[in-house]
């Protein structure tokens, strides 16, 4: 099990499990009150989840840890407490993370998928008042963090 300052949890070998039992217990294990829709807050994080099972390393053990920490998001001063979901998958390289957010039938979008779940998810983080980033180092992995 990986752990971060607010807990983690690993993979399974998919995400259906995920779907039924992580989301089921996410506010026990990370003992977070959190305010606003629950099913659309829960659907942020079944996309940011399946997403890290999708490109976990293929080469190697994978892992995907979901929790919460104080962190400065790019262009703030102030540490904010935010969640996130972390993977030891492909990184996503500084040049191609803006299109990360972008759906794929948009003018200069780039990806590997249907390309909507990340850009729903920010949508839902926004309409909560609160914002999703990405930081990606290549070799290490990938880390997605919000704050409602």
């Amino acid at each position: 099990m990986r752990s971060g300052s607010g807990g983690g949890c690993p993979s399974g070998e998919g995400s259906e499990g995920l779907h039924r039992g992580l989301l089921g217990e996410l506010s026990t294990w990370l003992a977070v009150d959190v305010s606003g829709d629950r099913i659309r807050l829960q659907e942020v994080l079944v996309n940011l989840i399946s997403n890290a099972v999708r490109h976990a390393a293929a080469d190697l053990p994978r892992w995907v840890e979901v929790g919460y920490e104080d962190v400065v998001p790019p262009d703030v001063g102030q540490p904010v407490r935010a969640f996130y979901v972390r993977d030891n998958g492909t990184a996503i390289w500084v040049e191609q993370q803006a299109d990360a957010f972008r759906l794929l039938d948009e003018p200069g979008a780039r990806g590997g998928g249907a390309g909507a779940g990340l850009t729903i998810s920010r949508r839902i983080v926004e309409r909560h008042g609160g914002r999703l980033w990405v930081s990606s180092v290549p070799d290490q992995g990938t880390t997605f963090y919000f704050t409602v």
